[in-house]
């Protein structure tokens, strides 16, 4: 009985060392988001070229209008709410 309270224990540690999302809590990959939210967030930042180009808008006011737009989908929403809240800077050129 001992034992597998050990292994149990054990289990948990390994699964508290993964990094995880800081949206989701998934596992993480390239320690910050899911695999999920980091294509979203992939996204957001290759598209925000465009949208600068076309529109001249700063980087939390596109945020701002990602996360509202009924066309945008859930994954780029959160990344986006999630970007405005923590006060990202914007680190694309």
């Amino acid at each position: 009985m001992e034992a597998m309270r050990q292994s149990s224990t054990l289990a948990k540690k390994e699964r508290s060392k993964k990094l995880r999302c800081k949206i989701c809590d998934k596992e993480a990959i390239r320690n910050t988001y899911c695999k999920s939210h980091h294509k979203a967030y992939e996204n957001i930042i290759k598209q925000y070229e465009v949208w600068k180009k076309a529109l001249e808008i700063p980087w939390k006011e596109y945020l701002s209008e990602i996360a509202e737009n009924q066309l945008t989908g859930e994954w780029a929403k959160e990344v986006a709410r999630y970007l405005v809240k923590d006060g990202e800077e914007q680190n694309v050129t």
